[in-house]
């Protein structure tokens, strides 16, 4: 997926805007760059196990004005990326199964939690360099959890809806888990080299041929 961009930052976002196709492709390839980064970087960070995916170019190259369908605000191109591939009914159903209920609640928990946070790192991202490209500012209070349904964001909110509903069956809880993993998720974002791993290995899938990215592409990428 080898392009050529202006060097020079106003002269990239002058650009980018004279060309609405490439500056759109730009969002989906920093979302799943983004995607992709957390699920490596995060499960790391947790000491979890790595897990398959498989982010499709093709699919993102092909894209143009015609079936360019940008306004239903829902993409994905990423296959797999998750730990938890099905999910239960309740985690007290699983809990009560378990030979040691505490360690295997933790455990779950663990697990759980960064299937999501790592699910809204996509649209999170793509709000981050969109803002940056348009000079706007980049926050919480700008872009909230149902913002993110503006950067492709809305099949990804609906699987993190289908984990709450496992977590608990109060609403109450589930939207303070919500806020608190949406808190993790902004911070480990704003991180200064969180955020040049994600520009990294987004500049490696624009400047190569690649019909696709793994997991062991993004590990070859960003390990030094």
């Amino acid at each position: 997926m080898q392009a050529t961009f202006p060097k020079g930052r106003p002269k990239l976002i002058e650009w980018l805007k004279q060309n609405p196709i490439t500056k759109r492709k730009l969002r989906l390839i920093f979302h799943e760059a983004e995607h992709a980064t957390a699920i490596y970087l995060n499960n790391k960070a947790r000491m979890l196990p790595p897990v398959f995916f498989l982010i499709s170019l093709n699919a993102i190259s092909n894209l143009s004005e015609n079936n360019f369908k940008f306004d239903q605000a829902s993409h994905s191109f990423m296959e797999g990326g998750r730990l938890i591939e099905s999910l239960p009914p309740s985690i007290k159903a699983l809990v009560d199964q378990s030979v040691n209920p505490m360690a295997f609640t933790k455990e779950y928990m663990s697990v759980l939690e960064a299937d999501i946070i790592n699910l809204l790192m996509g649209p999170l991202a793509e709000a981050k360099h969109v803002a940056e490209i348009d000079n706007q500012p980049f926050n919480r209070r700008l872009v909230n959890l149902q913002a993110l349904k503006n950067y492709g964001g809305s099949s990804k909110l609906a699987v993190v809806e289908d984990y709450l509903q496992s977590f608990s069956t109060s609403q109450q809880e589930r939207d303070r888990k919500l806020d608190a993993l949406y808190t993790v998720a902004f911070k480990f974002l704003n991180g200064h080299e969180n955020w040049a791993a994600i520009a990294k290995l987004a500049n490696h899938i624009v400047n190569n041929d690649q019909n696709s990215i793994r997991y062991e592409d993004v590990a070859s990428v960003l390990e030094p």
